[in-house]
């Protein structure tokens, strides 16, 4: 946007400058060497190094750019959906298994094992998902039910937490998409920045969750074998957000970035075009004071024919 909005404010400019040099064509053509004609055409020339660029470099971004970014920001938007359903599913798997296994470990427990017994169950229940230090000791059966409740609601508060983020990121890339894929061009590379960073932040949050969660620290696509195979539709750009794979990577604010990677050379036709466009006025303006020669089509002076006088 700002390459074009350069390039139509320099092209304005040379417009002006086609004019003037319109106006003093006469002078430039019987002085081609005055300080005048010296400096209007080296203006000229100077207008035109920018404005090439910047017109060449506006083309590039609307004509190739323009189709593999929309592409990109559509993939990010898919694998979020996806890495979020991913996360809801896996947790809710993991954690009735684990709700099954405290259930479990509770029952052992007062079923007044050997103290080896009661102490393994103790440092299993201390670590994650877990994480009571002090629950076990004042365990009896009246009490049994509201440990694993209250494990439930401590766990689903975290859940909570990281799902109303997710959500709140999500519904901001959504938004944002809307500008990409209509291309809105005042709002397109803000929007582009803003869904990378609302889908990084998600998966952040997710691996923080799914690590300080698991017994292990596994993040969640290591959960079990149904996530692990989600994981492989997502790639590693979402399971590792901090590697900067998931960026593009598309040098937008760079003319000889974006020229290199895409190396359009056959772009500098229609930029070429449009620069004649603005110097053929000159080219084609009779200097003043230049006329045709003073005949008609007989042969006749038009001198002759314009002299004699009328009677009255």
């Amino acid at each position: 946007m700002i390459a074009a909005a350069a390039s139509f404010t320099l092209c304005i400019l040379m417009y002006f400058m086609v004019s003037f040099l319109m106006k003093r064509k006469n002078e430039i053509s019987k002085n081609k060497f005055s300080s005048l004609s010296i400096f209007s055409w080296i203006l000229f020339g100077l207008l035109n190094i920018p404005a090439f660029i910047f017109c060449y470099h506006a083309l590039n971004v609307e004509i190739n750019a323009r189709q593999e970014l929309t592409q990109y920001i559509v993939d990010r938007n898919n694998k979020n959906d996806l890495l979020t359903l991913s996360y809801k599913d896996a947790f809710e798997r993991y954690r009735l298994s684990k709700e099954v296994r405290l259930g479990s470990m509770a029952t052992d427990y007062l079923s007044r094992p050997a103290a080896s017994t009661k102490q393994s169950i103790e440092a299993e229940a201390s670590k994650p998902p877990f994480n009571m230090n002090s629950t076990w000791p004042t365990l009896d059966r009246s009490n049994k039910q509201t440990v694993i409740d209250n494990w439930k609601e401590g766990v689903r508060i975290k859940f909570d937490k990281t799902d109303q983020q997710l959500k709140r990121n999500t519904k901001k890339i959504k938004a944002d998409l809307g500008y990409v894929q209509n291309w809105s061009r005042i709002r397109v590379a803000g929007a582009v920045k803003s869904i990378e960073r609302a889908c990084d932040s998600n998966a952040r949050a997710v691996l923080s969750f799914s690590k300080s969660f698991h017994e292990a620290g596994l993040p969640v696509w290591e959960w079990d074998a149904q996530a692990q195979k989600r994981a492989a539709t997502l790639g590693d750009n979402l399971i590792n957000p901090d590697s900067g794979q998931a960026t593009l990577r598309l040098p937008l604010t760079s003319f000889g970035g974006l020229f290199m990677h895409y190396l359009s050379i056959w772009l500098f036709l229609p930029v070429a075009f449009l620069i004649f466009l603005l110097i053929l006025p000159y080219v084609l303006t009779m200097p003043p004071g230049k006329y045709l020669p003073n005949t008609n089509e007989a042969g006749t002076s038009n001198q002759e024919l314009n002299t004699g006088s009328f009677d009255l």
